[in-house]
């Protein structure tokens, strides 16, 4: 396990060897130019508002690193020397999702294969590198597809829910007479969760 003691800043020229790769010129995501944030878990470059929605996504599917403020260890220069946008590109073309979405660039079962291939690679255990079979592709595609309904099918569940609003009663109004006195209360009744109500009485 890598520690922070080993992160040091990227010298000048490895951080030339990182923008200089091809397609690294513009945003993985956006095709801004000179983008200056790396993906490490895919070993692509992006500007700083689209390194904002990697964040989100969490580290544990995509790692951002600033190449100009944060500490890197060598693990990390390493899946950006292997991957590159170029290569990112050229293997969601493969699967016909060049245009694909944000998610499904980064969260399908074809994302899962392509991130745990680039790590293979540094760690020296990938035999075909980046290279796949026309089978494992055709698998890959299915994937996707089956991931993609499913998505699509949990997100239809979840505009159909009907969301319930606490009942308001209406105004009720009460008589009463006492020792000659004609009073007349009105209670209005509000929503449960401010727990108030208003009383006005009218006089004489």
């Amino acid at each position: 396990m890598v520690s922070d003691s080993d992160c040091v800043l990227l010298s000048p020229r490895t951080a030339q060897c990182i923008v200089s790769k091809e397609g690294n010129s513009r945003c993985n995501d956006c095709g801004e130019a000179h983008p200056e944030w790396g993906s490490v878990s895919f070993g692509v470059l992006v500007c700083s508002r689209c390194a904002g929605k990697h964040r989100h996504l969490g580290v544990h599917i995509t790692k951002v690193r600033s190449v100009l403020m944060d500490a890197w260890n060598e693990n990390e220069v390493s899946m950006m020397l292997a991957g590159g946008n170029a290569s990112f590109s050229c293997f969601r073309m493969k699967i016909n999702q060049r245009e694909s979405s944000f998610l499904e660039r980064y969260k399908s079962p074809s994302s899962d294969w392509y991130r745990m291939s680039l790590l293979s690679i540094v760690r020296g255990g990938s035999v075909g590198g980046l290279d796949i079979s026309d089978g494992a592709l055709k698998a890959l595609c299915t994937a996707d597809f089956q991931w993609e309904q499913n998505s699509m099918t949990k997100t239809s569940l979840r505009s159909t829910v009907v969301r319930t609003q606490p009942k308001v009663t209406g105004v009720t109004k009460v008589v009463r007479k006492s020792k000659g006195d004609h009073t007349e209360q009105w209670y209005c009744d509000l929503l449960p969760c401010i727990g108030l109500f208003a009383i006005v009485s009218l006089g004489q």
